[in-house]
């Protein structure tokens, strides 16, 4: 689920616009990123299109929590004819998401919770697809953005290189070794990280059997204080289509992995 930029619902397809581009400024440097929402001839809780294109657009690492289901207070419903969510590229620190998600006979909905905030995701549609895709070396260069300040802040470690393999194990699951070279005063260290990375029914990825060792006494060290923090980046799913809500089930999912590491996804 995404916010919104109001608590306030929606009147009609301008405050729809606005709350919706107000929510993305508080996830994105937005750019040059465009939204319409075009009502056509539609009647009011109904649009034609939704339409939002954040090429460009720099995503903030720290992001509003998510919301509790259970604490909603009220909720509302809009229908659109179809609906775009495009980014080529949507930069996120050192790496460049491409992004494409279209739908058609779409509902998107608000929900509002107890502390006055408001998100929205589509709830239901006819069909659609979703397509997402990084350069893999770009994740090497994300991973050490996540990780360097806060090994050098909390344990005055210093990560000289990180190396990613990715192999394909099936339609939705690979396997993911890290290599991390690390110093620490003129002691250097290598730290071997694994997992197996999985996609869901709803494009949430899971990494599971979670191993991190390193070689010798100092990695050893190394990896004792490192790992608690890749549990905490890792070990709770990451949402890839955070516009979907939980009652839009996929099918057709497909991770693959060359020069880029990319899922397609289609429902209907």
């Amino acid at each position: 689920m995404l916010p919104l930029g109001s608590a306030d619902l929606p009147v009609d397809a301008t405050t729809l616009a606005d709350s919706i581009a107000r929510g993305f400024a508080t996830l994105f440097d937005l750019g040059k990123s465009t939204l319409v929402v075009e009502p056509g001839r539609s009647k009011w809780p109904a649009v034609d299109t939704i339409a939002i294109d954040l090429t460009g657009a720099r995503a903030k690492l720290d992001r509003p929590d998510a919301p509790d289901l259970n604490d909603v207070l009220d909720e509302f419903e809009v229908s659109a004819r179809s609906i775009r969510l495009s980014g080529k590229p949507i930069k996120i620190d050192a790496a460049s998401l491409t992004l494409d998600l279209s739908t058609q006979a779409a509902r998107i909905r608000i929900w509002r919770d107890r502390s006055g905030r408001a998100f929205w995701a589509v709830s239901s549609a006819g069909t659609g697809s979703i397509h997402l895709d990084f350069l893999t070396r770009e994740l090497e260069g994300l991973l050490m953005s996540l990780l360097t300040p806060w090994a050098q802040k909390h344990h005055g470690i210093a990560i000289r290189k990180i190396e990613l393999s990715l192999k394909p194990i099936d339609d939705r699951s690979l396997t993911a070794d890290v290599t991390i070279t690390a110093a620490k005063s003129f002691l250097t260290a290598v730290l071997r990280v694994g997992g197996r990375l999985s996609i869901d029914d709803h494009l949430n990825a899971h990494l599971e059997n979670l191993s991190c060792r390193g070689e010798g006494m100092v990695g050893t060290a190394a990896a004792a204080m490192i790992r608690p923090k890749l549990e905490k980046v890792f070990g709770k799913p990451i949402a890839l289509a955070s516009a979907l809500g939980p009652g839009i089930r996929l099918n057709q999912i497909k991770l693959g992995v060359s020069d880029r590491i990319w899922v397609d996804a289609k429902w209907e």
